[in-house]
């Protein structure tokens, strides 16, 4: 059985500090709705994005 500690480790040490300060410097707000996309296969890639998973509440 494979634990969490074991899966994903080429996010050991691995600090992003720096592209969260940027995206909260100079990006914008977004929200989804289900099932729209942020890109799309074999567009070119114009955007980055840090998310948030946890649900909303309204």
């Amino acid at each position: 059985m494979t634990t969490n500690k074991q899966f994903n480790t080429y996010k050991e040490g691995l600090d992003l500090e720096f592209l969260r300060e940027y995206c909260m410097e100079h990006g914008e707000r977004r929200t989804f709705l289900r099932g729209e996309t942020l890109e799309e296969t074999g567009e070119l890639s114009r955007m980055i994005g840090l998310f948030n998973l946890q649900p909303r509440t309204i």
